[in-house]
């Protein structure tokens, strides 16, 4: 029964992707500038000059540390609507592992958690976060598999893709703090480790591009954008947009990390990685519509934990659905609950999550110690 679940998981993921290459318009914009930034570092050693223009003739900056130039390198070889592909295939590769680990920590019968995980990738490929990742070419939905499978996946030794992830994007470094609230010390110790080994590595190899970066240019928020602007969906964007004081940001962000740690502190695993997620997301000072793939799993868990007497998240969850899939935002920018929607969504999700938090610090093992006594109670043998 195994081998037929898996074969029909992978038929179900080989049609997914085919309709999604078939029906979605992919540009690849971020993924050429990636390629640019590359470009530059290994032309004359800085990718934080003017770029030379996108395909489509945008001009962008390259706005992420030097050892992500060096990651991705291999796009200098690779032909660019190859490449654009290859990252759709593997980002919904990488969505559905991601759901999977997530439900899998609830249920280990593959029929289960695998079916559970195909349903909600399925609806997730609607959703504006994932369809904006995946047509820019960002490279979201792998550093979200990066996270996740240091956080939920049973290694002993954690903390090291954290690290990794971080060194390609700033905003994963927020997923020390999971390690940290569980006391795993020596796996914040490593993604610590880990990301300060990729960064000295950059320098070493491309030190003026270094110095440029870690001395200016990451303190320069406004290098990525507006804050103000509509498309970034984080507490600083919407007390921009309201033209509010920066103290009252500030206070904002101080009451969100306060709850955020509230929700993480005795929850499960799966919990506590989503609520983090969710909070680097709200206290980020830019997280654009398409960093918020993270909602798909917060979603997918609501949805399956609040199934049963629990309609208030259920609520939530539908709305957020909602939210996510049709982006109101983008349309209706005057109405301010839909501007912010992603905002205020997000403060609703961290809320909800910490309803269906799983006290017991590995519920999996718990229910299926459970499944297994009732089992032999009645005579069977319990699974293997």
């Amino acid at each position: 029964m195994g081998r037929r679940v898996l074969a029909t998981g992978v038929a179900i993921e080989v049609v997914l992707i085919g309709i999604l290459l078939a029906w979605k318009r992919l540009d690849g914009l971020d993924l050429d500038v990636y390629r640019l930034g590359a470009r530059a570092l290994f032309d004359h050693g800085d990718p934080y000059g003017a770029l030379p223009p996108t395909r489509n003739g945008t001009f962008l900056p390259f706005t992420y540390p030097p050892f992500a130039a060096f990651v991705f390198a291999p796009l200098l070889v690779i032909p660019p609507d190859v490449a654009l592909a290859g990252i759709t295939v593997v980002s919904v590769l990488a969505l559905g592992a991601v759901l999977a680990l997530c439900f899998a920590r609830h249920d280990r019968r593959l029929h289960v958690f695998g079916g559970i995980a195909l349903i909600v990738q399925a609806v997730a490929l609607f959703s504006e976060p994932v369809r904006a990742t995946l047509g820019f070419g960002q490279v979201n939905l792998l550093l979200m598999l990066l996270v996740t499978v240091d956080a939920l996946a049973p290694v002993r030794r954690g903390g090291f893709l954290v690290g990794l992830a971080a060194a390609v994007k700033l905003t994963p470094a927020a997923f020390v703090l999971f390690f940290l609230l569980r006391k795993d010390f020596r796996a914040a110790a490593r993604a610590v480790a880990t990301f300060a080994g990729c960064a000295l590595l950059a320098w070493v190899i491309a030190p003026r591009a270094s110095v440029t970066y870690w001395t200016k240019l990451v303190f320069a928020g406004d290098r990525v954008g507006d804050p103000g602007y509509i498309g970034n969906q984080s507490l600083r964007g919407l007390f921009a947009r309201l033209g509010a004081p920066t103290w009252a940001w500030a206070v904002a962000v101080v009451v969100t990390l306060v709850v955020t740690v509230l929700v993480m502190r005795g929850a499960d695993r799966v919990v506590a990685l989503l609520a983090c997620a969710l909070g680097a997301l709200l206290v980020s000072p830019v997280s654009w519509t398409h960093h918020w793939v993270w909602a798909a799993p917060v979603i997918g868990i609501l949805t399956w934990r609040g199934r049963r007497l629990r309609p208030l998240v259920l609520g939530t969850a539908a709305l957020a659905t909602v939210v996510f899939v049709l982006s109101p935002l983008w349309d209706h920018r005057s109405v301010w609950p839909l501007a912010e929607s992603y905002v205020l969504t997000g403060v609703l999700l961290l809320l909800a999550l910490r309803s269906v938090a799983q006290p017991l610090d590995d519920p999996l093992d718990a229910a299926g110690q459970r499944r297994d006594v009732a089992r032999l109670d009645r005579g069977e043998h319990a699974d293997p």
